[in-house]
């Protein structure tokens, strides 16, 4: 007995000195993560699966045909300043442009996680608590050196629904006025880049931005916000609508699907890899795969093959969705079985997202005292890309999508939990 009467007093005072560490140094963790950002070799926006390669087929491109053409999944936008970059600089610019563009998102991130944090008293007051929540971001560095070096992508989506989450917890809040004052037009365009952002960065950006619709619909009904201010945000959604539906009609037209990916279907067939399937994927080692539109009927084809036979043999579907290896792969912490080795995982699982996770269990439970729907919402933001990408790979996106994942996890948990303990004391939040 007096053994664990030991333990847990170290393990308190191990909790109190690391709340301590926290609230004396928690701006460093940001300028720590902007510089692990800067020095990761970083895969270019345009070389994303190496279909324009090398950069000169990039300025071979006008920026009409960038607009037009270009089927990839990455920032679209970005292309046309990498190609910019190309011909002022040539292949450094580009680097040098996409390494302080990652930077920028990852002390983006980080800041905001820094803000979420609980006070110091907080932290000292409920010490296992404050374990929970000052690991996670104390790593954040590490984080980013073993799951970043992708491409920009990674951080604008992640920064794009920490933003969003913030947006919600904003307006949800009764102590914060929505009126035509506070719904400013610098506040409007700040909403509007994120949704861009949001959207344009990922393949299922698109969902993410039908749910953050849907939940910012419901909360201006259970605020009765007046009806000009609700003119205003249908009229933002429109506009922001506006804007990305280009992208979305070019890829209709260009590849058959809304959706900014030619390789869904490729994709799934390496979740359901039946042989007629096989059969149809391009050759990735061949010029098929830098024949965007040659590639995207032929994934297409896959998609529907692969669809027709899951119809017909739903068991032995039911058994490549399941399969062990492939479910390790796609849920491993930020899949660092394939990209970083074990020992990473051995850090991971007690640092990173075991307390993340742990994090977000506490939200859970709170939320069954208040706000519900707002918790169900924003926590819905967070999974949608695993979700998807249970049913549409087999774990070669795992590090990229597991970042637009924890990371908007753990904040919208510091945020809801945070705003539990003010609703404890000031009534502050809308019970929906």
């Amino acid at each position: 007995m007096s053994s664990i009467t030991s333990t847990a007093t170290w393990i308190r005072h191990f909790c109190l000195r690391l709340a301590s560490i926290h609230d004396e140094a928690s701006y460093i963790v940001p300028i720590q993560a902007v510089l692990v950002a800067l020095f990761l070799p970083h895969v270019p926006n345009f070389a994303w699966m190496r279909v324009i390669w090398p950069y000169d087929r990039l300025l071979e491109y006008s920026h009409f045909e960038i607009f037009t053409q270009v089927l990839i999944p990455s920032f679209r936008p970005f292309l046309h300043l990498e190609k910019v970059m190309g011909m002022l600089f040539g292949p450094k610019g580009i680097n040098v442009l996409n390494q302080v563009i990652y930077a920028v998102f990852v002390w983006l991130i980080a800041d905001q996680c820094r803000k979420a944090m609980p006070g110091p008293a907080v932290l000292r007051r409920n010490s296992a608590i404050g374990l929970v929540a000052v690991l996670p971001y104390i790593v954040l560095p590490f984080y980013f050196a073993i799951a970043g070096g992708r491409t920009i992508a990674d951080p604008i989506y992640t920064y794009g629904i920490m933003a969003m989450i913030l947006f919600l917890f904003r307006i949800n809040r009764r102590d914060y006025k929505v009126t035509v004052g506070t719904f400013t037009t610098r506040f409007a365009m700040q909403l509007a880049a994120t949704i861009v952002l949001v959207d344009l960065s990922r393949p299922y950006g698109i969902f993410s931005i039908i749910v953050f619709m849907i939940a910012v619909t419901w909360i201006a009904i259970k605020r009765r916000i007046g009806a000009k201010l609700g003119i205003r945000i249908v009229a933002l959604f429109g506009a922001t609508i506006l804007v990305v539906a280009p992208y979305h009609i070019i890829q209709q037209a260009n590849a058959g699907s809304i959706i900014l990916s030619n390789w869904g279907g490729c994709n799934l067939v390496e979740v359901f890899p039946f042989p007629s399937a096989l059969e149809r994927v391009p050759n990735w080692d061949s010029a098929d795969k830098q024949d965007q539109l040659k590639s995207a009927a032929m994934c297409k084809e896959a998609q529907a093959e692969v669809l027709a036979i899951v119809k017909n043999q739903p068991t032995q579907a039911l058994g490549y969705l399941l399969r062990p290896k492939r479910l390790v792969q796609l849920f491993g912490p930020w899949g660092v079985f394939q990209y970083s080795g074990i020992i990473n995982l051995l850090w991971t699982i007690p640092l990173f997202s075991g307390p993340i996770l742990l994090q977000w269990a506490r939200a859970l439970l709170l939320s069954t005292q208040s706000c519900q729907a707002l918790f169900t919402f924003t926590s819905l933001l967070c999974w949608i890309p695993m979700i998807l990408s249970f049913f549409s790979h087999s774990g070669q996106e795992a590090a990229g999508v597991l970042m637009g994942f924890y990371l908007p996890l753990y904040f919208t948990s510091l945020i809801f939990c945070q705003q539990h303990l003010r609703l404890k004391q000031e009534d502050s939040l809308v019970y929906i």
